[in-house]
């Protein structure tokens, strides 16, 4: 999504759960990760030039929406090297336009780094504008109490074919489905039966710069209590560093701790700004000195780098990389089913904006604020951070990175943009 839709989102929506600090006995008693502190290392200029072009291409569906709003239809992945682009008329001077553009990117993608991803187009009958147009009349429908009461709604996310509208009663579900196409009778809208999501809370022995993944406790009663996992490393104009995070984790000072660990001897930093309110995207930010890695994988994880942030797109396979789901079986992996999606949690009362929704595996407590990774063709990139799940039906919820990067005025730290 680019700036400009990003401010008239904002200003058009105006909104999906909190940290729970619970007993460190409720989880496993992991070992610590003995001297997993670490060294930044050397990045080549091959590196280099690989994140530079991954920034390009992995945003790529932000680019066509703000470029070619009139022509893109959307945009779903097939594999790690082919996705699909919705092109409406696709014989129309905007739709080649946009076709040559992406042609464009390919060719440079290949020439400077030997790689490209292959884009096949397809006829699809609506803009990605008008199914957002769709998605914030339901969204209007949340904010309003009397439609909320009535019809029950929770979410809302732009899927592989449509509108996905989510309804807690499903008694009214013709009424509004009639309401609905009378509005949009171009836009396949889809109404299913849902409960409400809960927010995620609660790698171990790690060192600065602070790497995505780690955990993150603040102090109780004087002890160390696990609290939430950290988002991928950023840094504004002035080269300050920071972490990305989930808003709902708390204006708190974090450590970076084990399971069952009291000690608060390894201080990582505060949160210093926030933004929660409904009908917003939940971010937030530590204060620290950051890196460009994070852990990957179960228990103190393997340090991979971020090569680039990655926008989210329908049918890519993300992965949560939570301390806590570390800590059980790894990571909690799952296919994007939606995105630009609102939700509703319960735990909060609040609904939030700006997500996306992988299905497949749901995060657990103290997975919140934790860096969502992509695997692709020019390494892994960095999709947004962990905000909650519907442990009911094996869905996650991810912040866009670019929601982060918009509000503070953040780039990611990258080997092209360090």
């Amino acid at each position: 999504m680019g700036i400009r839709l990003l401010r008239w989102w904002v200003l058009a929506i105006f909104g999906v759960f909190s940290v729970v600090v619970g007993a460190a006995s409720a989880l496993p008693i992991h070992p610590a990760a003995a001297a997993i502190g670490h060294s930044v290392g050397t990045v080549s200029s091959d590196e280099v030039e690989l994140s530079a072009v991954a920034n390009v291409v992995l945003s790529i569906s932000s680019t066509l929406e703000r470029e070619f709003e009139k022509s893109y239809g959307g945009m779903f992945e097939i594999s790690k090297d082919v996705s699909v682009i919705r092109v409406v008329d696709l014989e129309s001077a905007s739709a080649q336009e946009l076709i040559s553009f992406v042609r464009a990117v390919q060719a440079d993608s290949f020439e400077r780094v030997g790689r490209t991803i292959e884009y096949r187009f397809e006829q699809y009958p609506v803009t990605f504008q008008r199914l957002k147009l769709a998605r914030n009349l339901v969204v209007d429908l949340m904010k309003s109490e009397e439609a909320r009461a009535r019809f029950g709604i929770v979410s809302v996310g732009i899927g592989f074919d449509g509108v996905e509208v989510g309804v807690e009663r499903y008694e009214e579900v013709e009424s509004l489905q009639s309401l609905l196409d009378q509005q949009f009778p171009d836009v396949r809208i889809e109404i299913r039966a849902a409960t409400a999501s809960q927010t995620t809370a609660d790698r171990y022995s790690d060192s600065q710069p602070w790497n995505g993944g780690d955990m993150l406790a603040i102090s109780l009663g004087g002890n160390a209590t696990y609290a939430c996992s950290s988002g991928p490393g950023a840094h504004d104009s002035q080269g300050n560093r920071f972490l990305l995070m989930a808003a709902h984790c708390g204006m708190n000072f974090f450590y970076n701790t084990n399971f069952g660990n009291p000690q608060l001897n390894n201080p990582v930093g505060p949160m210093t700004s926030r933004i929660y309110s409904n009908y917003y995207p939940e971010v937030g930010i530590i204060s620290t000195n950051s890196s460009q890695y994070f852990w990957e994988g179960a228990g103190p994880g393997v340090r991979r780098i971020t090569m680039a942030a990655v926008d989210p797109v329908v049918g890519m396979q993300v992965c949560g990389q939570g301390v806590t789901t570390a800590a059980y079986w790894g990571t909690n992996c799952g296919n994007v089913a939606l995105v630009d999606t609102c939700e509703w949690f319960k735990n909060l009362g609040l609904t939030f904006c700006g997500l996306f929704r992988w299905d497949g595996s749901a995060s657990l407590p103290g997975d919140s604020g934790g860096y969502i990774s992509y695997s692709s063709i020019y390494g892994f990139g960095a999709v947004g951070t962990i905000t909650g799940s519907n442990s009911f039906y094996s869905q996650s919820f991810g912040t866009a990175v670019a929601y982060h990067k918009f509000f503070w005025g953040l780039t990611l730290n990258t080997p092209s943009t360090p």
